[in-house]
């Protein structure tokens, strides 16, 4: 729940909690974590920061958020630091809506092939049987390029 974007979380659904032994939201079990650590909370309001300005395409405010943090934990720290070598591959992504993610499924569901058919004799065979499992999955309305 606290990679979660904030925006997303439920504030409606009431589910059971094992480890508090009570009913809450998604959005009351994060604040109820976030309460128990000042550096957990500075850490997840700056990655929520992040990615507001990720997805409202903001690149002033996002490097802004990447250079005045304090008190965020040392893993985080070193998540920005990546950022910061990045910056321009970041600043060039954040301007795009496409992403990658198609791709990498099909590459996931190739390797998926492979793994399950311990090797294709024939390499046309592994084609085939790489075209009928493509058949089979309709791209959901997500997934679709936009034509600009």
């Amino acid at each position: 729940l606290y990679l979660k974007y904030a925006g997303n979380l439920d504030e409606e659904h009431v589910f059971y909690d094992r480890h508090l032994r009570k009913q809450l939201t998604q959005l009351e079990r994060v604040e109820q974590g976030l309460t128990i650590n000042e550096e957990l909370k500075a850490s997840y309001e700056s990655m929520q920061s992040i990615m507001e300005n990720l997805k409202n395409q903001d690149k002033d405010k996002l490097v802004e958020d990447l250079y005045t943090n304090q008190n965020i934990s040392p893993y985080m720290k070193a998540v920005f630091q990546t950022f910061k070598k990045n910056l321009v591959v970041v600043l060039n992504a954040s301007e795009s809506d496409y992403t990658n993610g198609p791709v990498e499924g099909m590459n996931r569901m190739i390797k998926q092939i492979q793994r399950t058919a311990f090797g294709f004799r024939n390499y046309h065979h592994m084609i085939s049987r790489i075209k009928l499992r493509q058949m089979r999955t309709k791209p959901m309305k997500k997934t679709e390029l936009k034509v600009a």
